[in-house]
């Protein structure tokens, strides 16, 4: 019976973090305030010209938070992008701090997003007091703070594979189909890409990650999961296809305060 209270309020811990939004490399922290799982230094940028536009958002490393975002076009200066410069200009105009600028729809600020070739304007929320996590940090804050153990695994290791210091996650995995599915239940995407054979050995060096996710199953066919900058943490429909792994904390890390 205490294996299945923890489990749900595992569930619990994750559903109090649905909205938070999606930074990658993030831990989990408010912007500002180091409280993430690790620590890290999620910053607050407050920048308010048209070029470099970026109001009460999140960035860590050189990413940045794109709120929960509409995107309102790249380069080219369709209408709502005249509409972005002009409120920027209006703004600086009246010699406004951007700290203090009014939303410039509803609720949502502008931000560009600098990519490798690409300059777009999103309009998202506002980053402030809200957490920031990407899909392993979420994964591993909320089992952290419920558990009040270490969890600092890879996607990898919550798949069973050994990471390069030879750990593997706390779990018993699954392979598909998973049936019997529980509250709390780890499920795992992992695309593999095989590289050039240099050894002239066929062996799991050969192969490195192309593209990973992770998160929660819950009970009734849904997922918790930090799914991506536009929706942020968000409740999903499962569906076995998009899963390449499960896997199940093992019951002797399923205390309460131990």
């Amino acid at each position: 019976m205490e294996n299945e209270a923890v489990r749900l309020y595992i569930i619990a811990r994750a559903l109090l973090n649905l909205g938070s939004h999606y930074l990658n490399g993030s831990d989990g922290g408010h912007p500002g305030m180091k409280d993430g799982y690790k620590g890290r230094n999620v910053k607050l940028a407050e920048r308010g010209g048209y070029d470099e536009v970026a109001l009460h958002t999140a960035t860590w490393s050189d990413k940045s938070c794109t709120g929960r975002c509409t995107n309102v076009g790249g380069d080219e200066l369709g209408p709502k992008n005249k509409a972005v410069e002009d409120y920027c200009k209006k703004n600086l105009d009246a010699g406004l701090d951007p700290k203090i600028w009014q939303p410039f729809e509803g609720n949502l600020y502008p931000r560009r997003y600098l990519g490798k070739k690409t300059s777009t304007i999103y309009v998202g929320e506002d980053c402030r007091n809200v957490r920031h996590f990407d899909c392993i940090s979420f994964v591993n804050w909320v089992l952290g703070t419920s558990l009040q153990k270490s969890f600092q695994y890879s996607i990898v290791q919550y798949e069973g594979k050994k990471s390069g210091s030879g750990v593997i996650a706390p779990v018993k995995t699954y392979k598909a189909p998973f049936n019997d599915l529980q509250n709390a239940d780890i499920l795992t995407n992992i695309k593999w890409e095989h590289k050039d054979n240099k050894d002239g050995k066929e062996d799991d060096k050969d192969w490195v990650v192309d593209k990973q996710h992770i998160g929660f199953y819950m009970a009734g066919g849904k997922v918790i999961e930090a799914s991506g900058a536009k929706v942020g943490v968000i409740i999903s429909d499962y569906k076995q296809s998009d899963w390449t792994g499960m896997s199940r904390i093992k019951d002797s890390y399923l205390k309460f305060g131990a």
